[in-house]
Formats: structure tokens, C-alpha cells, sequence
């Protein structure tokens, strides 16, 4: 709904427009479909202010934040948590609901994991700095998102990262090791992907350092700030 509100909004006020930000090149792309020039569209990335916690796993626990919409796949992620082999683990999903909660409760019941899987509601910044403290790993599966601030938090937090390889994501983690990016968007491809994390700490702990350094150093808000500055430069 918030796309199809966005695009009418685009094409609407397009021939009024003198230079558009993009927040990522998978935005800047759309843009240009709806008939922007290249030369209009400046990518400039949202800044993160880095999130200090002091993590305290005690146990094995996947965390999903964001709203319980359609567009945010948490239906493959609960469907991909249900074929995971490591059954020792939790998943926990906060976040409002915008439609989806009692189909997501459904699909939990349906597949038996009701004792598994929490789901927290809309939950505060300091309730959110609890759970980055608690997690192993973050997972975002949408695959509509064009850049995903959630995974700035954690990855800033020191927590690894899945997604899918797609949209801003590839921009998130661009560099090696700084999260692990599912080339296949199947229940199965992303199972595979978090046992991995679970299982492997060495893996974990190297995604954890190598994203939280490459987050903090690509997305601050000072380069944010340099960009834009420039964009109203030379417009």
C-alpha cells in the first residue's frame, strides 16, 4: 500500500521535481522506471547511530523486527524456522501488526511450533536494545524492502545478519563476511541459512565483527550529511 501511495506521489509531482535522493541504487532504479533521468537521482544512504549493547546470549534465539505486514515475508521465515535443524533454538517476532498477525499465529499453530515461537508486538527502543543484547541473529526476509534500517541496527549491534540477496540488502552488505546474504528465496535456502549461523560460531562471530565495523564506517551520518550537502550544492 505504502509503494503503490509512493509511485502515484513520484508521477504525480515528477515534472516538478529538480533532483530526487534516493536512499539506495534498488530505489534509484524504481525511480528511473517511473521515468526519472539518471542525472536527477542522487543515491545517498540512510545513517545509522551505532547501537552499544552488551550482548548476553544464553541460549538460541532468531529475531525478526519490523512490521507483521504481507510485503515482509515473515510467513517464510516462520515456514523456514519450522525446517531448521537445530531444534534447540527460538524465534522471536516483534513488531506491529498491519494485517498479517492472525494468519502468522495460524501458520505457527499449524506447524506446531507454538511453543517456539513469540510473537512480542510492537516493542520500544529500549525493550528493542534488550533483544539485540539476547539474540545470535537477525533475519530479514522481505524481498520488497529497498533499504532495510533494521538491518543497520542490528548489524551495528554486532548481531549477524541474514537476508536475501536482493534490493538494498546487496547495498547493506556489500563487502565480504559482513552478512550472509540467500541467493534463493525458498523456506529451505533460509533454514539452511540459519543453522549455519547457529552452528558455526566461528562464522557468526567474523560476520559480527567484519558487518558491525563495515556498517558503522559505510552508513554514519556524516557521510549521509556530505551527500546531501552536495546534492543542494549543484543543483
Amino acid at each position: 500500500f505504502l509503494r503503490i501511495i509512493y509511485d502515484k506521489f513520484a508521477l504525480r509531482y515528477m515534472n516538478k521535481i529538480d533532483h530526487v535522493v534516493a536512499v539506495s541504487s534498488a530505489e534509484k532504479k524504481q525511480l528511473i522506471k517511473l521515468g526519472l533521468l539518471d542525472s536527477d537521482v542522487t543515491v545517498s544512504y540512510n545513517g545509522v547511530k551505532p547501537i552499544k549493547i552488551e550482548r548476553k546470549q544464553q541460549e538460541k534465539l532468531i529475531l525478526y523486527l519490523g512490521r507483521l505486514a504481507s510485503s515482509k515475508n515473515v510467513e517464510l521465515l516462520i515456514e523456514s524456522f519450522s525446517l531448521c535443524k537445530i531444534t534447540d533454538s527460538k524465534l522471536l517476532i516483534a513488531g506491529p501488526d498491519y494485517g498479517t498477525l492472525k494468519h502468522l499465529k495460524q501458520i505457527t499453530k499449524k506447524l506446531n511450533l507454538e511453543n517456539r515461537v513469540y510473537f512480542l508486538g510492537e516493542v520500544s527502543e529500549s525493550e528493542k536494545y534488550s533483544l539485540l543484547s539476547r539474540v545470535s541473529v537477525f533475519v530479514h526476509p522481505s524481498i520488497s524492502d529497498i533499504f532495510a534500517l533494521t538491518l543497520l541496527e542490528s548489524a551495528s549491534a554486532g548481531i549477524p545478519c541474514i537476508a536475501f540477496n536482493v534490493g538494498g540488502n546487496k547495498e547493506i552488505f556489500s563487502e565480504p563476511k559482513t552478512g550472509y546474504l540467500v541467493d534463493s528465496i525458498t523456506p529451505a535456502s533460509l533454514a539452511k541459512a540459519i543453522d549455519e549461523i547457529l552452528s558455526n560460531n566461528e562464522l557468526a562471530h567474523e560476520i559480527s565483527v567484519t558487518g558491525q565495523k563495515h556498517i558503522i564506517n559505510k552508513f554514519s551520518w556524516e557521510k549521509t550529511t556530505e551527500k546531501i550537502e552536495r546534492v543542494y550544492t549543484n543543483s
